[in-house]
């Protein structure tokens, strides 16, 4: 088995003199040229001495390769499908997103990228959640098991999550215990710091029709069987809830108000987002927004909005303002999300420029 972290390679050499370095721990009496200059010729050579040896290559994080075509353009990866094929390498690789949805434009119709059958991991049946939390107790010496719902109901099934609600509790345990009613809330929001980061990028990977239904779901409607069935699979319901209620009050709270995904450049008005707006209304909002409740004057947002002031500024903010109204405003004659501070500018109403946006990449 070789393992490559695929964020630690910059480039394809580091790619060759990672699997290299990892491929010839397997072969006898090889040494590596530390100054190659051809890591792919290097790799063959290494790979010729296999013999009768299976190869498994584990890729994590792969999609940080298939998104960057100027130094992973599609030959490389044909380069793989045939060493594959030659060497009889097997591939394992690990996304956070389906692999075709990860993949560059034509990338996916690729042969390397038709090798693989896809796998969802989802999270822990039942009884592997009970066996985590019953051998987490014994390892740590601490009765964590007894705050099993209590788990449960923090980070789901999903091992990484539960890893970090027993350490919140076990860093509880380790401060005198959880005695008291209130410490329960303290190992919370302990918990839901850890976590911020990793729940806002499932947000944002969810698809839009997935984030309305966890909307509907958190707030206890019902929602569309085959999106909650394909959510179920990702392990982010169970029993057609949210499965944690740290993420369902996380998407309530975005529901509240006016929230901008920097990342996706969208607009959400009370967990709903906003269709067909423009660019110039996107900025309008976005600029709004990370003023938070101090709001913008009116030449701060047309220098930022066109980067120049002209003598009819003041009236093409205003239409752009009215049309903004038109989209995120149930009556536009009575605006509550985007007001008029008279005389200076405009400010939104629960707006949340506080908000963490999602993470480019989980912390590893």
């Amino acid at each position: 088995f070789v393992y490559i972290d695929c964020t630690l390679t910059r480039q394809r050499s580091d790619f060759f003199r990672l699997m290299s370095r990892g491929v010839a721990r397997h072969v006898p009496d090889v040494r590596l040229d530390t100054i190659a200059v051809d890591y792919q010729q290097m790799l063959e050579e290494c790979l010729d001495r296999l013999g009768s040896q299976k190869l498994v290559l584990l890729l994590d994080e792969f999609e940080a390769l298939v998104n960057r075509e100027d130094e992973f353009p599609r030959e490389f990866f044909d380069f793989l499908r045939g060493s594959a094929t030659h060497y009889g390498i097997a591939f394992v690789t690990a996304t956070r997103t389906d692999l075709e949805r990860c993949c560059p434009p034509g990338a996916s119709t690729s042969p390397f990228f038709n090798y693989f059958l896809p796998i969802r991991m989802g999270s822990f049946t039942e009884p592997e959640f009970e066996h985590f939390l019953a051998e987490t107790s014994r390892r740590a010496g601490l009765p964590i098991q007894d705050h099993q719902a209590e788990i449960l109901a923090l980070g789901g099934r999903f091992p990484l999550y539960m890893q970090y609600a027993c350490w919140s509790y076990a860093e509880a345990y380790l401060n005198g215990g959880p005695t008291l009613p209130g410490d329960h809330a303290v190992i919370r929001a302990h918990f839901t710091d850890l976590v911020q980061g990793h729940f806002d990028h499932i947000w944002s990977d969810l698809s839009p029709d997935e984030q309305n239904a966890m909307a509907a779901l958190a707030q206890g409607r019902s929602a569309p069987q085959s999106t909650v069935t394909a959510l179920e699979q990702k392990g982010y319901v169970i029993n057609s809830q949210v499965f944690s209620e740290v993420f369902a009050a996380m998407v309530l709270a975005r529901m509240s108000g006016v929230w901008v995904d920097l990342e996706k450049r969208e607009v959400w008005i009370d967990g709903w987002r906003v269709e067909g707006l423009t660019r110039l209304e996107y900025e309008l909002l976005k600029a709004l927004y990370l003023r938070g409740d101090r709001g913008c004057a009116k030449d701060e947002i047309i220098k930022t909005i066109w980067n120049e002031n002209y003598y009819k500024a003041d009236q093409v903010l205003q239409k752009l303002v009215s049309r903004v109204r038109q989209k995120i405003t149930p009556d536009p004659d009575h605006p509550c999300h985007l007001v008029t501070v008279h005389g200076w500018g405009y400010r939104l109403v629960n707006g949340r420029a506080d908000r963490k946006q999602p993470a480019s990449r989980l912390p590893a």
